[in-house]
């Protein structure tokens, strides 16, 4: 999550006509695509999966419920980012798939 708002820095101060706008836009989509999804996706997945095998009543405990509010913040910054980067994409017109 921190290593793509540093790539949209670097993005946002490179003109873009040139190679580099489209190597940042291919490292942000590839980055968004194949790792960030995939791990908020596992993150829910295990952390469902710990609640079931534990019992619910883990979930009444304060630790568990600090570290469900961090991951339900950690996944609205997930999906902000998504934005920032479909804003990216329109601002260039350029085609995502």
């Amino acid at each position: 999550l921190l290593y793509l708002r540093r790539i949209f820095v670097y993005h946002a101060d490179v003109k873009p006509e040139s190679d580099t706008y489209e190597i940042f836009s291919l490292m942000e989509l590839r980055l968004m695509k194949y790792i960030m999804n995939p791990a908020m996706i596992a993150t829910w997945i295990f952390g469902v999966w710990l609640v079931y095998l534990a019992g619910h009543e883990i979930a009444m405990q304060l630790w568990m419920q600090i570290k469900t509010a961090a991951v339900v913040i950690l996944t609205y910054y997930h999906f902000t980012l998504g934005k920032y980067l479909n804003d990216f994409f329109i601002v260039k017109n350029l085609n995502i798939d």
